[in-house]
């Protein structure tokens, strides 16, 4: 059995921004933009089944049914909030989930121009 919820927080722990499922292969998580693998078993078709069903409600479940995709949001208490796209892939359900950051980070720590603040602040025109 897959614990979703302990994927899902190790993926916040390794500061992941997205953790990659499908049947055949164990779960990825994606760091700075590199692939690492978890040193776990392959996922059987019945794995995926199981975690999609841990993730969804029904109304969600069906919606997945009628048109073999999905986009939605998750969130788990004390962890963070994350989406979730859930497709059909040789006929078995994959999921590529990405954790959606909740700080806003302050306009220094972006390293941009200062211009770009002062853009940004105008309260009319239209900036191309």
């Amino acid at each position: 059995m897959i614990d979703i919820q302990a994927l899902l927080r190790g993926m916040m722990e390794k500061n992941a921004s997205d953790l990659h499922m499908r049947v055949g292969g164990p779960p990825v998580y994606r760091v700075n933009g590199q692939l690492y693998r978890l040193n776990m078993d392959r996922l059987s078709a019945e794995d995926m089944d199981q975690v999609f069903s841990d993730l969804a409600n029904e109304h969600q479940r069906q919606h997945f049914v009628d048109t073999f995709e999905l986009d939605m949001s998750v969130g788990l208490s004390g962890v963070g909030r994350f989406r979730v796209n859930a497709f059909r892939q040789r006929g078995t359900i994959s999921l590529a989930i990405r954790s959606i950051k909740t700080d806003v980070p302050r306009f220094e720590a972006l390293n941009l121009p200062e211009i770009i603040l002062d853009i940004a602040m105008r309260k009319r025109g239209l900036v191309l």
